[in-house]
């Protein structure tokens, strides 16, 4: 099954279980749960029920991230519990075509130290396997960037090009299909841009020096015309150069740490000017709370 036909078939699932679809980010952001929707819910005062299709670099089914990004669906649920839990199962199941019985089988949820990032999330995670294939990854959140989350939240992350493998049977997951006839590798909008072209008139530390000013200048515009989103945006921009930036040796360390502490305060500076009233509009009064995982 291509990913598109798997989209398709999410999309129909969640929908019938009241999960809302929101508009994937214009750009491609270093990970799925870093969406501006979501990252926003995380401290807003409403439940969540969301989904996304989203252009991410960071797969939690590989290391670090290669000359492309990958198209993910990611599943916001605000609060983090038990429940939620067993439909994520029931959801993967749905997307194999199997029965309950048989997913029990298939499906299995592995615990892990949790992978932080720059915004220093606090939380637990697992990883999600299909016949002992990594498919994605559930993150548990209680703090970002030493902010305690008034509600726990959750983030099932599932990498839809492997999922897609896994269902043609393309055991050595070299290449993907969007579509019949067209692979992900093709995809212009998945095309990794370098900070550095390769300049012989510059180095790559000049290069990199350049592009953290002009996302540095960015983000304080947005922040001082309180313009959540637009300084978000090119926080996403400073982490992601951080990333490649700790790709490039021991030369550059020094720069990479600069960077790293500068974007911590970028999204320190955001957290009173985010949106903290129901991105989705709700249903009238609040449902039975659901016990969480402890």
């Amino acid at each position: 099954m291509d990913i598109l036909k798997i989209i398709v078939e999410a999309r129909n699932i969640l929908s019938k279980w009241s999960t809302v679809e929101i508009p994937a980010c214009s750009q491609i952001i270093p990970e799925g749960w870093m969406h501006p929707d979501i990252f926003s819910r995380f401290f807003g005062d409403d439940e969540g029920n969301l989904f996304t299709i989203q252009p991410a670099f960071e797969s939690p089914c590989s290391q670090g991230k290669g000359e492309k990004a990958g198209y993910f669906l990611i599943w916001f649920k605000k609060p983090f519990s038990n429940t939620w839990i067993s439909r994520i199962a029931e959801f993967v199941g749905s997307l194999f075509s199997l029965n309950e019985t048989a997913v029990q089988s298939c499906f299995e949820m592995m615990g892990r130290n949790s992978r932080q990032t720059i915004l220093s999330e606090n939380g637990c995670a697992w990883d999600t396997l299909w016949k002992g294939c990594r498919i994605g990854e559930i993150r548990f959140f209680s703090g970002i960037l030493g902010e305690k989350l008034s509600t726990c939240s959750g983030a099932a992350i599932f990498d839809l090009e492997v999922i897609s493998n896994i269902i043609l049977g393309n055991v050595n997951f070299d290449t993907s299909f969007w579509a019949p006839g067209i692979q992900t590798k093709d995809l212009a909008v998945l095309k990794y841009r370098s900070f550095y072209d390769g300049s012989v008139d510059e180095s790559p530390l000049r290069s990199a020096q350049a592009q953290w000013e002009r996302i540095r200048e960015s983000v304080e515009n947005g922040i001082a015309r309180k313009r959540w989103h637009e300084a978000f945006g090119s926080g996403l921009e400073g982490i992601s150069l951080v990333s490649e930036i700790s790709l490039q040796g021991a030369q550059m360390d020094a720069f990479r740490q600069t960077c790293e502490i500068a974007c911590r305060g970028f999204f320190k500076k955001l957290f009173p000017i985010l949106p903290k009233t129901a991105i989705v509009p709700g249903q009238a009064g609040k449902p039975p709370k659901e016990g969480v995982l402890r």
